[in-house]
């Protein structure tokens, strides 16, 4: 699957979805935060979305088919011994209301937290050759 399909599947999957909430997966510079400013972009946001690596999360105010705000997780650098402390301290449950569309970078960090969390889970892959491949789990 292409960025523009991912992209695509995921704009449905908003409209359709309250909250919408995206697991994203991949390795290190796979592109989980360029593809969420790729998808802000298609929704209209105009300004670029940095990674919330040090902050753990971003929102930005989105006015997008009624929807309230891109939230934007990295849990890279959370210890999964203390995510449910995390998570609290974040405010990331705040973020919940459905009107949010919440991306969710390295979920595997928090995944006894997240995983009953209704969610689609988007796998980004870098090919040999460079190429990035999109999977929805």
């Amino acid at each position: 699957m292409t960025l523009s399909d991912a992209i695509g599947v995921t704009t449905q999957y908003s409209k359709d979805t309250r909250p919408t909430i995206l697991f994203l997966v991949g390795e290190l510079g796979a592109g989980k935060t360029h593809f969420v400013n790729q998808f802000a972009q298609e929704i209209g946001v105009a300004r670029r979305l940095p990674s919330p690596t040090f902050t753990f999360l971003q929102e930005y105010s989105c006015d997008w088919k009624g929807k309230g705000k891109i939230v934007h997780c990295d849990l890279y650098r959370v210890d999964p011994d203390k995510a449910e402390k995390t998570l609290e301290q974040i405010g990331f449950w705040d973020y919940l209301e459905d009107r949010n569309i919440v991306f969710i970078e390295w979920p595997e960090k928090a995944l006894s937290q997240l995983e009953t969390l209704p969610h689609k889970s988007l796998s980004i892959t870098i090919t040999d050759s460079g190429e990035r491949h999109y999977a929805f789990n």
